[in-house]
């Protein structure tokens, strides 16, 4: 039995356990199929109506087998081990040769920002399981923190910069106190940003939320 695992943590399923998965049953012969692979799935915000004791669960099916994404839950009996998603470093070997330079050079600028950069979506499930996820047109999906708000405001320019010398596109959220914001809500000079919760999202002043970062400065 592990932990809890919080949204977007990697989690591994006994395959003897698949029994006491919820799922609906058309998608049940791939999640077993899945589980046997020793593939892991991904934690998600809890749904309104799932049974307490069980932990809401998702997988991308791979091009090859349709790209259902399947959501089911599971019990914590069912849970072997559980990581935080995969860092940028990790997953460059396996992406395509054309995108790692970009890559190596947007993960080096951040450890120069004291930031690590963690990775979800295509580019995270083609290094688990072998499967050809990433296309042409994959964006790379981030995850980062950010210790205080010159960081913060360091990591938007890296990201922005990023994009105009490669021509590729980040789908990033920074995961702050309060919870998960969308670098595209940040750089957009709204009032209000939305943010995502493990209980669902809602709307904060953009004061409220840079309010709970401290001032910092340059590591």
């Amino acid at each position: 039995m592990v932990n809890s695992p919080v949204r977007h943590d990697l989690v591994w399923l006994d395959p003897a356990q698949a029994g006491a998965l919820e799922v609906e049953a058309a998608f049940r012969p791939a999640v077993v199929r899945w589980l046997a692979s020793g593939w892991p799935a991904v934690a998600a915000r809890r749904v309104d109506g799932t049974r307490a004791g069980m932990t809401c669960l998702g997988i991308p099916l791979p091009p090859s087998r349709g790209r259902a994404r399947i959501a089911f839950s599971a019990p914590a009996r069912a849970m072997s081990r559980r990581r935080p998603p995969l860092r940028l470093a990790e997953v460059i070997a396996s992406a395509p040769a054309e995108r790692r330079v970009a890559l190596e050079a947007l993960h080096a600028e951040a450890h120069g920002l004291g930031i690590v950069l963690r990775v979800h979506g295509s580019f995270a499930w083609q290094h688990l399981t072998g499967e050809p996820y990433v296309t042409a047109n994959s964006d790379l999906d981030l995850l980062l923190e950010a210790g205080s708000r010159w960081q913060l405001g360091a990591a938007l320019r890296m990201l922005q910069l990023w994009e105009l010398r490669t021509g590729l596109v980040a789908d990033a959220e920074f995961q702050l106190p309060a919870g998960g914001v969308a670098w595209r809500e940040l750089v957009s000079g709204a009032e209000q940003v939305l943010v995502k919760q493990e209980a669902g999202v809602t709307l904060l002043a953009r004061g409220e939320l840079m309010a709970t970062l401290p001032a910092g400065g340059a590591p």
